[in-house]
C-alpha cells in the first residue's frame, strides 16, 4: 500500500505499522483517531480543514514523516502526537491551537523550527526539554539506559553550587610563614605525602603564604632556625 485516500477512519490504530504506506490524503473526516498512522512509512500527510481533532499518538513513530501542516480549527496537539518522528523538519501550527500536550514532539531529532500561522518561526534545538519533552520529567529506562545521560546532566545542574571550604587559607594571610608538622605515614607510598597533607600545603601556597614542612622530631630545631632567620 503506497498511497491511500480516505473518507473515513473507522477506529483507533486504523493503519498502525503499515510500513508500505508512503502518502496519506485524508478526506472530509472530523478526527484522526488515536494511533491511526502510528509506525507508518508516510513522508507527507494532507490534513483537511474538516479535522478538528488529531488524537493521541496519531503519527507516533512515523520516522519518514518530513512535513505536516495542521489546519485551522485544531485546538489541541495531543499527547505524543508526533513522538519519534525522526525526519520531521518543520511543522505549521495555526492560531486555533491553544494546547500543546506533553511529548508532542519528543525525539523529533530533525525538527528545528515551528512555523506559526502569523508567519513567525519558533526556532529551537531539538534537545530543548521545553519542546521535546516536559522540563521536569525524563524518560529513564533501567533496561536500555535510555535517558541516563540526560538524567545525570539534570542532576548535576540541580545540585547546589557550594564554594569549597578552605582548610587553612581563612586563618592566614599573604606572606605568613606556616610550619606544617607532617608525621610520616608508614602506610603511605614511599616518597609521597598523604592527600590531606598535600591539600593543606596547596591551600597555604594559594593563599600566598610560605609553607615550611617538618616532622615532629625536628620541630624544635625548625622553630629555632625560623626565629633566627626572621
Amino acid at each position: 500500500m503506497k498511497t491511500v485516500k480516505l473518507e473515513k477512519l473507522p477506529s483507533p490504530a486504523s493503519f498502525v505499522g503499515c510500513t508500505q504506506m508512503v502518502y496519506a490524503n485524508v478526506g472530509k473526516v472530523t478526527e484522526i483517531p488515536e494511533s491511526a498512522f502510528a509506525g507508518c512509512a508516510i513522508s507527507k500527510v494532507v490534513v483537511p480543514a474538516s479535522v478538528t481533532l488529531i488524537d493521541t499518538r496519531a503519527f507516533e513513530d512515523c520516522e519518514s514523516l518530513e512535513r505536516i501542516v495542521i489546519p485551522q480549527g485544531i485546538q489541541t496537539i495531543a499527547y505524543a502526537t508526533f513522538s519519534n518522528c525522526k525526519s520531521l523538519q518543520e511543522i505549521v501550527i495555526p492560531d486555533s491551537v491553544t494546547t500543546l500536550e506533553w511529548y508532542a514532539f519528543r525525539y523529533c531529532k530533525s525538527l528545528r523550527y515551528i512555523k506559526l500561522s502569523d508567519g513567525k518561526e519558533l526556532g529551537f534545538d531539538s534537545t530543548d526539554p521545553e519542546i521535546v519533552e516536559r522540563n521536569d520529567e525524563i524518560v529513564l529506562s533501567s533496561e536500555t539506559l535510555e535517558g541516563l545521560e540526560t538524567f545525570r546532566d539534570r542532576l548535576a545542574k540541580a545540585l547546589p553550587q557550594e564554594k569549597p571550604v578552605p582548610l587553612v587559607a581563612d586563618l592566614i594571610k599573604k606572606g605568613d610563614i606556616v610550619i606544617c608538622v607532617c608525621p610520616i605515614d608508614a602506610a603511605a607510598p614511599k616518597g609521597r605525602l598523604i592527600l590531606p597533607q598535600q591539600q593543606t600545603i596547596r591551600d597555604i601556597l594559594e593563599a600566598g603564604a610560605v609553607s615550611v614542612v617538618t616532622r615532629h622530631a625536628e620541630l624544635e630545631e625548625t622553630l629555632k632556625q625560623s626565629a633566627e632567620k626572621i
